[in-house]
């Protein structure tokens, strides 16, 4: 389940961002580089996980998937916006 959100998560805010580049008119290869670039979710994930659950709209079972997630996507978030740089330096 971890791994299936991660990926989802991951193609998800790349095509979401590279889509939002493009309707404001930058190149492929950019939308593509700041794509892979935003691809990880970040910390603030705790922090709105974490109201939820003092609200008792979000199962305690998800802060340990959740938590995985972030921690995943921080990491490959790194890989992914090396070659985000590269592929915008292979068309300069």
């Amino acid at each position: 389940m971890i791994v299936v959100i991660t990926v989802l998560t991951i193609f998800g805010k790349i095509f979401g961002v590279y889509v939002g580049v493009k309707i404001f008119g930058s190149g492929k290869q950019y939308a593509l580089a700041i794509g892979l670039s935003m691809a990880s979710l970040g910390e603030f994930s705790f922090i709105v996980l974490k109201t939820g659950m003092d609200l008792g709209v979000v199962s305690d079972n998800l802060f340990p998937i959740v938590g995985m997630v972030v921690v995943l996507t921080t990491f490959l978030g790194v890989l992914m916006a090396k070659k985000g740089i590269k592929t915008v330096e292979a068309y300069e």
